[in-house]
């Protein structure tokens, strides 16, 4: 502080001036004040250094400990991201496979003709009887009225079903298997064998699609043979099969081979001759 003199000062102020002058002693207070604050402020930086070292070291541990644990765990997760794909795959697929299979139906089932009378239903079928009632031959298909599920016996449904369609109440009209079979034996016997189609598909062709041979009509019948199935019971397509199957001689049904071969109805057939009508 500038000293102003004394004689320049009013009376009044003169003492404090002096006063002030005299007095040194806050100077080295403030001095320790401000040590002992650097001094604090060092030690608090230090301990925060310490704790941070120490919170730096724990989180490289518990980094490193996770790490360790971790490597098993993806390990064991990459078969289950194989499986995952996989089923993600399956799944792509089996939509596509809808898809595919509700078109195909489309087109098959477009445009489906009436279903088809038995045999020839332009052909008149005339009897020749004697006058004591014994046949003397016949001119046309012959045909009878249909018969119920009931009117034939168990002999003769197991026989038909063993020998053309052993699978008929396990498959949905079409059975991959039986196709399966019918080209081994194609292929072992060098020719077309049989066709290797179930009863529904040779219903179809009976009432619905006709005989022609080609690869478009055999698709479309085993789609067509598909859609019979879901929507008629099994027992009704067995029925509608045993009452339209031709049985040589242009006889349509078993009805009407049954009184041609044998002059009895369906229930009061024998065993040897239910079997000789299902082959």
């Amino acid at each position: 502080m500038r000293e102003v003199p004394s004689d320049s000062l009013p009376p009044d102020q003169e003492g404090i001036e002096q006063r002030t002058t005299r007095d040194p002693a806050p100077e080295p207070e403030r001095s320790r004040t401000l040590a002992a604050g650097r001094a604090f402020l060092a030690a608090v930086s230090d301990d925060l250094a310490a704790l941070g070292r120490r919170l730096a070291q724990s989180f490289r541990a518990l980094t490193a400990r996770k790490s360790q644990r971790s490597l098993p765990t993806q390990r064991a997760s990459a078969p289950r991201r194989v499986v995952i794909r996989f089923a993600r795959a399956i799944a792509v697929l089996a939509v596509l496979g809808v898809v595919i299979f509700a078109g195909a139906m489309v087109w098959a089932l477009h445009d489906l003709p009436p279903e088809r009378p038995v045999g020839d239903g332009n052909s008149p079928s005339l009897i020749l009887e004697a006058s004591d009632g014994a046949s003397l031959g016949r001119v046309g298909p012959l045909r009878m009225p249909d018969a119920a599920r009931r009117d034939f016996p168990d002999n003769l449904v197991k026989a038909v079903i063993s020998i053309e369609d052993r699978h008929f109440y396990r498959h949905w009209g079409f059975d991959p298997q039986g196709v399966g079979r019918a080209l081994s034996r194609h292929v072992a016997a060098g020719t077309v064998v049989d066709g290797g189609s179930t009863i529904t598909q040779q219903l179809v062709k009976l009432r619905i699609l006709g005989r022609e041979r080609t690869f478009t009509r055999k698709l479309r019948e085993a789609l067509v043979a598909m859609w019979v199935d879901l929507h008629r019971s099994k027992d009704e397509i067995l029925t509608e099969y045993l009452n339209s199957v031709y049985l040589g001689n242009s006889v349509y049904g078993v009805s009407a081979a049954a009184r041609l071969y044998f002059d009895k109805r369906p229930a009061e057939l024998t065993l040897p001759e239910a079997v000789m009508l299902a082959a």
